[in-house]
C-alpha cells in the first residue's frame, strides 16, 4: 500500500491505554490517586517500555495483567470483547451472544467489565469498607490482545489496580481472616447479589496475625435474574459471619441509601433497570 495506508496501519497497532468518562464514574475530571499512577505505570510500559500484557492462566475470559517498566504487574484489563462467549474470547467459549449463552444466567456476555466498575463504585460510596480495588472503564489498545479478525483495534474493558499478595483465603486457616473486613466484604455480596465469591477471589495481603482480604472478580454481580446458591458464598458458613456485626460496619449499612446507589449506578454505568430493583431489594 501507500506510505500514507502503511503510517495509518502502523498507528493502529500502536499500543494505547486511555481512561473513559472520569467525571461521570468519579465525580471528577481525574482518576482516584492510585488508579491514575497505575494506569499511568501501565501506559507507559506499553507504549515506551513494549511491555506487552499477559494473559492470565486461570480464568474464563480475557484478564491481562498490564506491568510497569520494572516488570512488577500495575493494574488488571478486562476487555469486553473477551468475555466468555464473546467473539473475542481467548479460551474459546464464543459464540454465545447471539445464541442466548451465558457463565452466570442474569449477566450477559459483554458486560460484566461493568459489574467490576460497579462494585467498587458501590463499596466507595459507602466508605470502602470492602476494600474493593479502584476499578474504572478504559480504552486499551495491543497487538497481543485477541483479535479473531486480526484487525487490531480499541477495547473497551475494566481496568482494576493490581493488589500484591502472598496468597488467597483458602491458602490460610479462615480464623487468621479479619472479621471487620470479612463482614464488609459479605454486606458487599449480598447487596450487590453477587453470584461468584469464592475463597479464591478473596486475596491476601500479608499485615500481621490478622489478615484483611481484598475482594476481586465482581463480573458476576448485579445479575437481572435472582438465582444465588449456597455455594456462590464461600463464607457463608465462616465463625466471623456468626459473630456480632462490627460496629463500622453497622454504621456503614444503616447510612447507605439504595435508592441513591441505584441511581448513582443508572447514570455512571448505565446498568440494566432489573439488576438495580433486584440490587435496592436486596439492599
Amino acid at each position: 500500500g501507500s506510505r500514507s495506508e502503511r503510517r495509518e496501519w502502523s498507528s493502529r497497532r500502536t499500543p494505547s491505554l486511555e481512561p473513559i468518562s472520569c467525571a461521570a464514574l468519579h465525580g471528577g475530571a481525574a482518576l482516584p490517586a492510585a488508579l491514575n499512577r497505575a494506569l499511568l505505570k501501565a501506559r507507559r510500559a506499553l507504549v515506551v517500555g513494549a511491555k506487552a500484557p499477559e494473559l492470565a492462566l486461570d480464568g474464563t475470559g480475557g484478564t491481562y495483567f498490564l506491568r510497569s517498566l520494572d516488570g512488577r504487574p500495575a493494574a488488571c484489563f478486562k476487555p469486553a470483547d473477551e468475555e466468555p462467549f464473546c467473539a473475542n474470547n481467548p479460551r474459546h467459549f464464543v459464540g454465545g451472544e447471539t445464541a442466548g449463552l451465558s457463565m452466570r444466567r442474569g449477566v450477559r456476555p459483554g458486560e460484566a467489565y461493568l459489574r467490576e466498575v460497579a462494585a467498587y463504585l458501590l463499596d466507595a460510596r459507602g466508605g470502602g469498607l470492602a476494600g474493593v480495588p479502584e476499578t474504572t472503564v478504559v480504552e486499551c489498545r495491543h497487538p497481543k490482545f485477541q483479535y479473531a479478525d486480526r484487525e487490531v483495534r480499541d477495547k473497551v474493558g475494566s481496568l482494576q489496580v493490581f493488589v500484591e499478595h502472598d496468597g488467597v483465603a483458602e491458602d490460610y486457616g479462615v480464623d487468621r481472616l479479619e472479621t471487620a473486613r470479612l463482614q464488609a466484604v459479605a454486606a458487599l455480596d449480598v447487596r450487590a447479589l453477587n453470584c461468584d465469591r469464592n475463597s479464591a477471589n478473596l486475596l491476601v495481603p500479608r499485615r500481621g496475625e490478622r489478615l484483611a482480604v481484598v475482594p476481586i472478580d465482581h463480573g458476576f454481580c448485579l445479575p437481572e435474574v435472582l438465582e444465588i446458591e449456597w455455594f456462590d458464598w464461600c463464607w457463608i458458613d465462616w465463625p466471623q459471619l456468626a459473630a456480632p456485626v462490627c460496629d463500622e460496619v453497622k454504621k456503614a449499612l444503616a447510612a447507605s441509601d439504595p435508592a441513591a446507589d441505584a441511581a448513582a449506578l443508572r447514570d455512571a454505568l448505565g446498568l440494566r433497570p432489573k439488576c438495580l430493583r433486584l440490587a435496592r431489594a436486596a439492599a
